[in-house]
């Protein structure tokens, strides 16, 4: 009984996480646009609202290496801890990308061509860490299939 409670907990957390997240990814995003129905180029502030971004997806992956979710799904499906490694390994990757994304906004200059590749950059990246989440989606909802039963 205490470890559905634990599963339960995890996964809530799991979800708050995951709505913050696409909270702030709609926020940048629109903001973005409103910079580029104007006209206007705001290269220092769009690196700051995007290392916020990646402070709050740094938290979020410390969490998941932590004993977060994923921690829950593997003590009861071990046989996911490969693909799990695998996924953990891309986080490091995720926050290098946004550092250099990050550093290359902030060395731009107002007149620069870099706006539009910046944020084609940064689409990218959003497309490539929404696919990633569906990836640790899918291997907990995998894991705890299996472990009602339901997995067949």
């Amino acid at each position: 009984m205490a470890e559905n409670s634990q599963t339960n907990s995890s996964s809530h957390t799991f979800l708050e996480e995951h709505q913050i997240l696409a909270r702030r990814i709609a926020e940048l995003r629109q903001w973005w646009s409103e910079l580029d129905a104007l006209g206007v180029r705001k290269f220092g502030e769009t690196a700051f609202r995007i290392e916020e971004l990646r402070d709050l997806l740094a938290e979020h992956f410390a969490e998941e290496e932590q004993g977060g979710y994923l921690s829950a799904a593997l003590a009861t499906a071990p046989e996911f801890t490969g693909q799990a490694a695998d996924l953990l390994l891309q986080h490091a990757q995720f926050l290098d990308r946004l550092d250099k994304l990050i550093a290359a906004i902030r060395e731009s200059e107002s007149a620069s061509d870099y706006w539009r590749t910046a944020r084609n950059d940064l689409e990218q990246f959003l497309a490539d860490l929404r696919r990633h989440e569906q990836s640790e989606n899918a291997l907990v909802q995998a894991a705890f299939q299996q472990d009602t039963g339901l997995g067949e």
